[in-house]
């Protein structure tokens, strides 16, 4: 898959935000952190192509999709909260302190020998907890008996994360192993895209549902 095709997949994460722009006037605010995600995965996917196509820093996709680890965690768990779905802020605080001293070890540690390689760690690390708790959400919409699920903008969401982290998990632990089989590891990351531009559609759905107010939705 060329470098142009790749970015306009990786684009599809400005979908959500695109949708989040007609409905911010009504849209529950609880939802906002979950908004930030999205965009900060925009500056940080632009960014890259930038990177490769004119400024070919050394080091720079490592870097930035660092750079993203350490924000997207502290948004989501933050919009986990507000779902309910971790029920103290101590909880949170721990989660995201305990990922940060691992990326720093990870980091300190290991990136001089693995390059690039290094990151896949911490992405899976990264994907698992987020999965954790969006398969604690939308199994919740799933057992729900009184919700109309396709209007439930939690049921997209979860159903989302779900498949975006779960994908990812697979590819992130297949690239660290190192497969000599250059020819399907290229097409498990050619479909991983795929799989990401569909979640992100998946989201956008979600966004649209947002309620207009915080005692319109329950997450439980």
């Amino acid at each position: 898959m060329n470098t142009e095709l790749t970015f306009l997949l990786s684009l599809s994460c400005v979908l959500p935000l695109v949708v989040y722009l007609f409905t911010s006037q009504r849209a529950d605010r609880r939802y906002l952190p979950l908004i930030f995600v999205f965009l900060f995965a925009f500056l940080v996917e632009t960014s890259v192509y930038l990177n490769m196509k004119y400024f070919h820093v050394k080091g720079g996709m490592y870097w930035m999709y660092t750079f993203g680890l350490l924000v997207w965690p502290g948004f989501y768990l933050r919009f986990f909260r507000y779902m309910d779905v971790i029920r103290s802020r101590k909880s949170a605080e721990i989660i995201f302190v305990s990922f940060l001293v691992l990326i720093f070890c990870n980091w300190f540690f290991l990136y001089k020998k693995e390059g690039f390689f290094n990151f896949f760690r911490m992405g899976i690390a990264y994907a698992s907890i987020i999965l954790f708790f969006y398969v604690n959400l939308f199994s919740r919409q799933i057992l729900s008996e009184n919700r109309d699920l396709l209007r439930s903008p939690l049921f997209y969401i979860g159903l989302a994360g779900v498949s975006f982290h779960a994908f990812y998990i697979f590819t992130g632990t297949i690239t660290l192993l190192k497969l000599s089989d250059g020819g399907f590891m290229n097409a498990v990351q050619d479909i991983m895209k795929w799989v990401n531009a569909i979640s992100y559609l998946i989201f956008a759905i979600g966004i649209l549902w947002i309620p207009q107010t915080k005692t319109s939705i329950k997450s439980s």
